[in-house]
């Protein structure tokens, strides 16, 4: 072996394990980019994912943010039963100003004996009051419309006050429908609801009410309690009719339903589609509702033959002041095609009147129990109230629409008469 001296001009030799200087820079660069992206970027959106609230600027309103969540997750976790709520009226106030519906609505049923008694904590009435009073979602709307319905259970006072004006807005089914569709859900959840009569007359209203929100869960519920509203919608309506001192606005909503249930048949959340003795029920069904806006259409009062003008008109597809009564009358001779003797379309036909004499008085009876007593419809076991009308249908299987079309156009003539003659042309039933 032999050692070798380099001249003091020759470089040493470098050494290969060594890191240069410019990739020492490059691993300082990497590292700085990396703590400040961490420290900038990463780190606050950590934060952020941690307390998914910190974007609310306003405190108060993050706060009660907060507590909502935290109401919500207890309530999932069945925590917020569990707890007596009476021992903690602070606490349970709290969740009515800033719980959701789930939540509010354990705290009032807790509460119920003593909201009933009067001697619930004033704040609590308050903060009821208050949510009541702004028509708020998350208001316990379920428990205190069962409180405010059953034999009304509050005490005189602002909330019951307060009370009384939501259900005269909710009455006629025509604002509200969000709220109320919640409450229902409740009740048929539960399956049950208020025993008051109140109730069951706008349970009905709702069911056959289309248009309104809440409409597909009530016809859910009168389905679940048919011993209380019929076996099927139409014996539904005829149910909300049979009354001797009937609303003219429910005569209004049930010539709306009939139009609807003729020329759609039954909605899904109440449908049958086969009995025994109807294998197609639906059509049936179409049938009858039919026949009971043929009913309407005789009826003394002027308005409800309106609402059956503008009914059938909607089912044919004809259209027509339903105020003329050249409308009215042509009207009252299709249904006596529809429903009558073919051979004599003109005769009188009783299943179609709807007055009633009791004691010399005569009245408006749309219900059809009195036309089962006086022999005029049979009705028969397994079958539907309705259904000695819709058997006598004469159109055969054409379209109803075609149906009362074509015999609407037959009754062209009654155009020609004078407004004092139609009374003898088409003569009373």
């Amino acid at each position: 072996m032999k050692l070798e001296i380099p001249a003091p001009e020759e470089s040493l030799p470098g050494d290969e394990t060594q890191i240069s200087m410019e990739l020492w820079i490059g691993l300082v660069l990497s590292v700085l980019v990396i703590f400040f992206g961490w420290l900038f970027w990463i780190q606050p959106q950590m934060e952020e994912e941690d307390d998914p609230f910190q974007h609310i600027e306003d405190p108060e309103e993050r706060e009660a943010e907060r507590e909502r969540a935290q109401f919500d997750e207890w309530v999932e976790r069945g925590r917020m039963e569990r707890i007596d709520w009476t021992d903690r009226p602070q606490e349970a106030v709290r969740v009515l100003e800033v719980g959701t519906r789930q939540a509010t609505e354990v705290v009032c049923s807790q509460f119920r004996e003593s909201l009933g008694a009067s001697t619930a904590p004033r704040a609590m009435t308050q903060a009821l009051l208050r949510a009541v009073s702004r028509r708020i979602d998350d208001a316990p709307w379920t428990c205190l419309l069962e409180m405010y319905l059953d034999d009304g259970v509050f005490e005189e006072g602002a909330l019951v006050d307060e009370m009384a004006l939501f259900w005269r807005d909710v009455q006629w089914v025509d604002a509200h429908g969000f709220i109320m569709a919640k409450v229902i859900a409740d009740f048929l959840a539960a399956e049950e609801y208020p025993q008051s009569k109140n109730f069951d007359r706008w349970l009905r209203r709702c069911a056959m009410t289309m248009r309104y929100e809440a409409a597909p869960v009530c016809q859910q519920l009168a389905a679940q309690k048919k011993i209380r509203h019929g076996e099927d919608l139409l014996e539904m309506v005829i149910r909300q009719l049979d009354a001797p001192d009937v609303d003219i606005r429910d005569l209004a909503l049930a010539s709306q339903a009939l139009a609807y249930f003729a020329r759609y048949g039954q909605p899904r959340e109440w449908r049958i589609e086969e009995t025994d003795t109807l294998p197609d029920y639906d059509v049936d069904f179409r049938l009858g509702a039919v026949f009971m806006l043929c009913r309407l259409i005789n009826s003394p009062d002027e308005e409800v033959r309106e609402f059956a003008v503008d009914g059938l008109g909607r089912i044919a597809e004809v259209t027509g002041r339903p105020t003329s009564p050249h409308m009215q009358y042509r009207w009252r001779k299709s249904c006596r095609f529809a429903f009558g003797d073919a051979d004599d379309p003109p005769a009188r036909l009783p299943m179609l009147g709807v007055v009633s004499i009791k004691e010399d008085e005569e009245q408006s009876d749309y219900g059809m129990e009195t036309l089962v007593d006086a022999g005029y419809c049979e009705r028969e076991e397994g079958l539907p109230i309705w259904y000695c009308g819709a058997e006598r249908w004469t159109g055969g299987g054409e379209a109803i629409r075609r149906v009362l079309g074509n015999y609407f156009a037959l009754t062209s003539y009654i155009e020609w008469y004078e407004i004092e003659e139609l009374a003898e042309v088409i003569s009373d039933q």
